[in-house]
């Protein structure tokens, strides 16, 4: 039996996990999936929330980046639920700093042969905030777009038309020539889509050396090793299990989490993620939040826009921010409006 494998890539914020939400909903109900989930926050935000999707295993790969410093954990941990669960299909989303090609040498390469059968990379993109010029400039961005089998506009409800064409006339320029290329919203990707074979099967060869590179004066954006971030001293929180933060890059990652029994007031939360979205050093927000006895509501905050549901996670609630900087002042603003939202509910 082989275990067909999905990645699904694409930069912070593009629409990956709700792209893989929807995929969930349609699993085959006979089907064993196994999510394998790589966050570059310090916490880990997208495990919760799709921990709980159509009765998919998770097993996340916190930090790190698993196409480099954590290639070993993301091989053992393939190896051992493959042995012990023998998932039908297997969805990687890595960190969006993550290589593709790195993730799929890997498969390739590592002791998988005839375990695991590489199906469709997925890159999903904003259609609505890409540039072209990033695109043509940053390596990572060719390297999501040339290794992709499909690829995912996504939010085109909020792009210009101008950009989609864009978008796809850059798709359709791409070699290998891509399998799909999907318009959507909200990340909606049939099935379908991913039940196709990778273009480095055996099915498919090229001469290396066919293609011109794609452009000059390539900037390097992949950023490996993290440091921890320097970080006021913490708020009191009650029940506060943890506060961890770490900077990669240009990028500060600061994530908390409380014990499952914290209540929070949705409204206040509500308006401190209103706040966070008028502040220039927040780039992405995400928080799963007990607002009641039995109830969740899932927080997120990119591209400015602010969005909230209720959502089936139990075991904690946690919020995540990616940031320009560790601003002590913002950092301790937002652990006084935390607390103030505990004691409100």
């Amino acid at each position: 039996m082989t275990t067909a494998f999905n990645l699904i890539c694409g930069p912070l914020g593009s629409g990956k996990t709700t792209l893989i939400r929807h995929l969930l909903s349609q699993k085959p109900e006979h089907e064993h999936w196994l999510l394998v989930v790589n966050e570059f926050g310090a916490v880990g935000i997208d495990g919760a929330i799709l921990q709980s999707q159509n009765h998919t295993r998770v097993a996340q790969i916190p930090g790190g980046c698993i196409c480099c410093t954590a290639k070993g954990e993301v091989e053992a941990t393939l190896k051992k639920q493959i042995a012990k669960h023998k998932p039908d299909r297997i969805l990687l989303e890595p960190t969006g700093l993550g290589e593709p090609d790195n993730l799929v040498d890997l498969i390739r390469f590592a002791d998988f042969k005839d375990r695991i059968d590489i199906q469709a990379v997925v890159t999903v993109l904003d259609s609505a905030h890409t540039e072209i010029a990033d695109i043509e400039r940053m390596t990572i961005y060719q390297s999501l777009l040339n290794m992709a089998d499909v690829m995912v506009l996504n939010k085109t409800d909020l792009a210009e038309p101008a950009r989609i064409d864009a978008l796809q006339n850059l798709c359709q320029a791409c070699f290998p020539p891509k399998e799909v290329v999907v318009e959507t919203t909200q990340g909606r990707l049939p099935l379908e889509a991913i039940r196709r074979a990778h273009f480095t099967s055996p099915g498919f060869s090229f001469a290396q050396g066919e293609t011109e590179p794609f452009s000059p004066g390539l900037v390097k954006t992949h950023f490996h090793a993290p440091t921890a971030a320097d970080l006021p001293p913490v708020q009191n929180l009650p029940g506060l299990v943890e506060r961890q933060g770490k900077h990669q890059g240009d990028t500060v990652a600061i994530g908390w989490v409380f014990e499952p029994d914290v209540a929070f007031d949705w409204q206040a939360l509500r308006t401190l993620f209103e706040q966070l979205a008028t502040n220039g050093q927040v780039k992405r927000a995400k928080g799963v939040f007990g607002v009641g006895a039995s109830s969740r509501m899932l927080f997120q905050l990119a591209q400015g826009e602010v969005t909230r549901e209720l959502i089936a996670y139990r075991k904690d609630s946690r919020l995540e921010l990616l940031l320009t900087n560790a601003d002590a002042g913002l950092v301790t603003q937002l652990e006084r409006s935390l607390q103030a939202a505990i004691t409100a509910s």
